[in-house]
C-alpha cells in the first residue's frame, strides 16, 4: 500500500503530546518513506521548536480555533483546507466528533482513529482501544492507530531534536544539582495542564 499524502492529528501541540506521537510519526515515515507527511496542530504555535521533526513530518496545518473552531463557516474554512491537501489517509489521535465529520466530508479515503462515540461510522477503520484500562503507554495507543497504514512492530523511543546549546544548557542544570553526566535519575512532574491530572500537593 503505497500513499502519498497523509494527515496526522495529535491530541493537542503541547510538548507532551508531541514527544508521545513521535513514534508514530517514525513509524508512518518509514512504512511510507516517500509521503507527504502533514500535521493538523491548534494554534497557538507551540514555538519553533516544531519545526525539528522533519523529516517525519513534512507540513503543517495551523487551525486557529478563534476562526477555525466556531460555527459552520469555521467548519467549512477548515474542510477546504483539508480537501486541497487531497490526502490518502488520516491518522487521528484523539478524535472528536468535530474532526470525524470533516475527514468523512473530505472524503478521505483512509480514516483511521479509535472512538465508541456515535460517530464511529464515519471512520474506516476504528481501532478497538479502551483508555480507561490503562493497559498500556500512551505511546502504544498513539502507534496502533497507524496500523491501517502499515505501520507494524512495536513502537520505538520518543524522540526531541534538542540543540547543541540545549544540551549544554542541560548538563549545566543538572551539574548544579548534583548530578553527574552520566548518573541515572528520576523526574516526577505532579503538574498537568489540566485539572483531571494534576496531583494534589499532600
Amino acid at each position: 500500500m503505497a500513499l502519498e499524502r497523509i494527515l496526522v492529528r495529535v491530541c493537542d501541540s503541547k510538548l507532551g503530546d508531541m514527544l508521545m506521537a513521535t513514534p508514530t510519526f517514525v513509524g508512518l515515515r518509514e512504512a511510507h518513506p516517500q509521503a507527504k507527511i502533514t500535521l493538523l496542530l491548534r494554534l497557538p504555535y507551540p514555538g519553533d521548536w516544531i519545526k525539528r521533526f522533519h523529516p517525519w513530518i513534512d507540513e503543517i496545518i495551523l487551525e486557529d480555533l478563534k476562526k477555525d473552531m466556531h460555527g459552520t463557516l469555521g467548519a467549512l474554512r477548515l474542510l477546504r483546507r483539508i480537501r486541497q491537501g487531497r490526502f490518502d489517509a488520516v491518522v487521528d489521535l484523539r478524535l472528536r466528533s468535530r474532526y470525524a465529520w470533516l475527514y468523512w466530508a473530505a472524503q478521505i479515503p483512509i480514516r483511521s482513529s479509535t472512538t465508541t462515540k456515535y460517530y464511529k461510522p464515519l471512520l474506516t477503520h476504528n481501532i478497538p482501544l479502551d483508555y480507561d484500562t490503562a493497559d498500556r503507554h500512551e505511546v502504544e495507543y498513539n502507534y496502533a492507530q497507524a496500523a491501517p497504514l502499515g505501520v507494524t512492530g512495536e513502537p520505538g523511543r520518543m524522540m526531541m531534536p534538542l540543540l547543541p546549546e540545549e544540551e549544554r544548557e542541560a548538563d549545566s542544570l543538572l551539574a548544579a544539582n548534583g548530578i553527574l553526566p552520566d548518573e541515572r535519575f528520576v523526574t516526577v512532574n505532579p503538574s498537568h495542564g489540566g485539572s483531571s491530572r494534576a496531583l494534589p500537593p499532600e
